[in-house]
């Protein structure tokens, strides 16, 4: 084969490449959006975070920069898919620049994420688009601050997941949905109130800061107030008004719910990095513990059955200073066996 040939093949052989990644990396995204996608692509597109990306591109996407980003975009899921072929730079053809702007907008707008534009890869469909949320989460040892369009800040605890109406959020209301625990400083705008989901509960404010902790594990939802006035609703009934250090229990088992007073410093410890059991059956001490430390406690029969836990352990305090005072408090014994803990008469 001649010098020319050969460069005519190596030419061709790479457009082949470069169609081939974009021509799957639409594919999976297409498959995303309509639901046909398996678990893993599904996984590997949830845990995507592209903030540091879209850091280094956000002032002006030109060619070049696109180029890097889609470079990035495709060795991210080879890596994940445990493709062979290894991370290669390229120019792209102008007649896919459309797959590349559908990918990086994909990959760059948002912190997690989902993400749809009137020209998504679907190309039809607006209730899904209309529908379209951006998503956020954390790992079960990341700690991460988000800030909306609208300028509110959301402080995202651990093991949460946190998105909203991509359209339409900030346009005649702020409308969000959160499973976990978050702490949320809303800016305030009296004419767009701000709701937050969390299973059939909804929490409506206008610009105030509370903490919301729902995390499905625990089977109850609890608002607590730092500052301003928060209307909290199950199915639009309305459960309670709360005020400055006021809290709302809801159980979504039972639908019960209780109010009390509280120290919003408590309820929002976490984000100083402490430990606060606050009113904390076994089923939460139990969820802090694999939370915070990744060990599994197991209690021996009925052992602290009705006992409320309140506690406050700071920053740094080891899993055995943590399990002696419980021990201290209640007791009763514990011994640890790898990451399995036992609490025993």
């Amino acid at each position: 084969m001649d010098k020319k040939k050969k460069e005519n093949w190596l030419s061709n052989n790479s457009q082949n490449h470069k169609q081939a990644r974009f021509r799957f990396l639409s594919t999976l995204l297409q498959r995303y959006f309509t639901g046909s996608a398996s678990t893993k692509e599904k996984q590997i597109i949830d845990s995507w975070d592209a903030e540091a990306s879209w850091e280094k591109y956000k002032e002006k996407v030109n060619d070049r920069k696109m180029e890097k980003a889609c470079d990035e975009v495709w060795n991210n899921i080879s890596v994940q898919l445990r493709f062979e072929e290894k991370r290669k730079t390229f120019r792209l053809p102008t007649y896919f620049q459309r797959y590349a702007a559908a990918a990086v907008i994909f990959i760059l707008l948002g912190g997690g994420i989902l993400f749809y534009t009137q020209h998504s890869i679907t190309g039809h469909n607006t209730d899904r688009i209309a529908q379209a949320r951006t998503l956020f989460q954390t790992t079960n040892d990341q700690i991460r601050l988000v800030i909306l369009p609208d300028g509110s800040r959301i402080q995202m605890n651990r093991g949460t997941k946190f998105s909203y109406a991509t359209c339409a959020f900030n346009r005649k209301q702020r409308e969000v949905w959160l499973e976990g625990e978050a702490f949320f400083e809303v800016a305030k705008n009296k004419e767009k109130p701000f709701i937050i989901h969390t299973g059939t509960m909804q929490t409506t404010v206008r610009g105030t800061s509370f903490n919301v902790k729902a995390y499905p594990q625990l089977a109850e939802n609890v608002v607590s107030v730092r500052s301003g006035k928060v209307e909290v609703s199950n199915r639009n009934q309305m459960l309670a008004v709360l005020t400055k250090n006021k809290q709302l229990t809801f159980h979504s088992t039972t639908k019960h719910f209780q109010t009390n007073d509280m120290d919003w410093e408590n309820a929002a410890g976490w984000m100083d990095g402490k430990l606060v059991l606050c009113n904390a059956n076994v089923k939460e001490l139990q969820f802090r513990i694999k939370q915070n430390f990744n060990a599994d406690l197991t209690i021996e029969g009925s052992l602290l059955e009705g006992v409320m836990f309140n506690s406050s352990f700071n920053k740094g305090t080891g899993l055995k200073d943590i399990l002696e005072r419980i021990c201290a408090l209640y007791n009763v014994h514990y011994e640890v066996s790898g990451t399995k803990i036992r609490i025993h008469s």
